[in-house]
C-alpha cells in the first residue's frame, strides 16, 4: 500500500539513519524529512520497529499515513496510522517482536536473526518489488468482493489493521478482518503463493490470537487468500498452531537476547531464492 512518512528529529546523527532506512525500503525522498512510497505490511512493520529503535528515548515526532481500501470504494483514502513523540506506544517494549517475525522464523530462524541482530543488511530483491505490486492489486481486488466466499451474508470488513498486545509480546497488521452478524471474528491473510505453508498457518494463528486479546472473543479459523490460484483456504485455528506460536516467539526472543544465530532452516532448497543466502557460509 501507499505511505508517507513525515518526521520532525532534533538529533542530527538520528535523523541520518532514519533517512537512510527509509531509503534503504525503497521509499522516495519527496522533501527533506518526509518520503513516500509503496510498502506491504510485512515491510511497514519492520520498518517501525526499526525506526522506533533508531529513535529510542530521543526527543521527535514522527507520523506515518497509509492509503487504505474499505469495501465499497474506488479510491484510496489517506489516513494516520501512527503519529507520536519520541517513542511509538504501542513498540515501547523492547520485547515486541512483529507477526512477520513469527512466520519467518518458523521457515528459517536466520532471517529473523539477520534483521533483529544485523540491522540494515537485507537486500532488495525482484521478488519483492513483484510481490508488492501484485498485493497491492488484490487488496483493490478485495475491497471490491463480497461475504459470499467466506460463507458469509452480512458483515463488516476491514483492511491494513494494525493490533499489538504487550502481553503476548508482539505486533501485527492484518491484511482484512471480517466481523460477522452474529458477533465471530476471522483474519484473512493474502498470500503470492500456491500452497499454505505451514508458517503461513503459524502467522494466522498469531493474528487470531492478537484479535481474541483485543476483542474477547474465541477465533476459531481463519483464511488464506492465494492470490495465483485466487483460493481461499480455510485454516482451523487448532490448539497445536496456538502452541506454535508462543513456543516460536519464544525461540526468537531468546535468540534475539543472547545474538546467537541459529542453525539454518532443513529445508535447504528455500535457501536457493534468499536474499540473505550471501550471509551464511554453510547451506
Amino acid at each position: 500500500m501507499n505511505i508517507l512518512l513525515l518526521y520532525d528529529i532534533t538529533h542530527d546523527g538520528t535523523r541520518t539513519r532514519i533517512a537512510d532506512t527509509c531509503l534503504d525500503y525503497g521509499l522516495d525522498r519527496v522533501q527533506y524529512s518526509a518520503f513516500a512510497g509503496w510498502l506491504s505490511r510485512n515491510h511497514q512493520e519492520e520498518l517501525m520497529l526499526k525506526v522506533t529503535g533508531l529513535l529510542g528515548r530521543k526527543r521527535g515526532v514522527f507520523s506515518y499515513f497509509r492509503s487504505v481500501w474499505t469495501t465499497g470504494t474506488v479510491a484510496s483514502n489517506w489516513t494516520t496510522a501512527w503519529s507520536y513523540r519520541g517513542r511509538l506506544n504501542m513498540l515501547d517494549n523492547h520485547n515486541l517482536l512483529t507477526v512477520t517475525d513469527l512466520k519467518q522464523f518458523d521457515y528459517c530462524p536466520r532471517v529473523v536473526f539477520y534483521e533483529q541482530c544485523l540491522p540494515h543488511v537485507r537486500p532488495r530483491t525482484y521478488k519483492m518489488d513483484v510481490g508488492r505490486d501484485v498485493h497491492e492489486e488484490e487488496q483493490r481486488r478485495a475491497a471490491r468482493r463480497t461475504l459470499h466466499a467466506y460463507g458469509e451474508v452480512a458483515g463488516e470488513r476491514h483492511f491494513d489493521v494494525a493490533i499489538h498486545s504487550e502481553t503476548l509480546g508482539f505486533v501485527g497488521l492484518m491484511d482484512e478482518i471480517v466481523f460477522t452478524a452474529d458477533g465471530r471474528i476471522f483474519p484473512v491473510d493474502y498470500k503470492l503463493a500456491k500452497h499454505a505453508r505451514r508458517n503461513y498457518k503459524v502467522q494466522l494463528a498469531a493474528y487470531a490470537l492478537l484479535l481474541e486479546e483485543a476483542h474477547g472473543v474465541t477465533v476459531t479459523h481463519g483464511y488464506l487468500y492465494l492470490i495465483p490460484l485466487k483460493k481461499l483456504v480455510n485454516v482451523p485455528i487448532t490448539d497445536h498452531l496456538r502452541n506454535s506460536v508462543h513456543q516460536r516467539l519464544q525461540q526468537a526472543s531468546q535468540m534475539i537476547v543472547r545474538e546467537q544465530m541459529p542453525a539454518p532452516t532443513n529445508v535447504r532448497s528455500r535457501c536457493r531464492d534468499c536474499e540473505f543466502r550471501r550471509f551464511c557460509n554453510d547451506v
